[in-house]
């Protein structure tokens, strides 16, 4: 059951305009230009035809900025992260926010409390991680079968000795019986 808790999360969408973490003075000022303008745009017009429009992120046009559902921790940066959870449902931040990966305009366009999974919810999770068990002692079953069936046997050759010293014996091979 513990597998199955579920934190608090929220769905968004932004806008990026890209920015190098050691970006100059002047890129960073026009970038924060044009991510102030789009927040400003972004309350007046549709956010993901917008999102679309001005995105630096590849693939925004097609999801209209969608960012899909994430948790507080682990899944966004933690800039990003905790700018999202600030909002409510249809709010978009009022600044720009600033990541590693440049200026983020953030609409969150849904939430969901967290609690734990229903069965109905957990169950294809559930199928997927019995079968993988099964899988995983199957597939340990045959591989301790056929070390027990193996008859290994082990061709070590002495190091060539090198000029002018002298000659060492040679290892006869070596057969291991396989185990009964």
């Amino acid at each position: 059951p513990q597998h199955f808790d579920q934190p608090d999360q929220v769905r968004a969408s932004h806008i990026l305009f890209r920015l190098e973490q050691d970006a100059s003075p002047e890129k960073v000022t026009a970038a924060l230009k044009k991510a102030e303008g789009a927040t400003e745009r972004a309350k007046k017009e549709d956010f993901a035809k917008l999102a679309g429009e001005l995105s630096e992120e590849p693939g925004a046009a097609e999801r209209g900025g969608d960012l899909n559902f994430f948790p507080q921790k682990g899944a966004m940066v933690e800039a990003f992260a905790n700018a999202a959870f600030k909002l409510k449902k249809g709010d978009i931040t009022t600044e720009p926010v600033r990541t590693e990966f440049g200026y983020h305009i953030i609409k969150v366009t849904d939430r969901k409390a967290g609690g734990k999974q229903s069965f109905d919810e957990a169950k294809p999770q559930i199928q997927a991680f019995l079968s993988r068990e099964r899988k995983r002692v199957a597939i340990d079953e045959v591989i301790a079968s056929l070390r027990q069936k193996a008859d290994v046997k082990l061709n070590i050759a002495a190091p060539a000795a090198a000029p002018g010293a002298p000659a060492t014996a040679v290892t006869p091979p070596v057969s291991v019986p396989p185990k009964k």
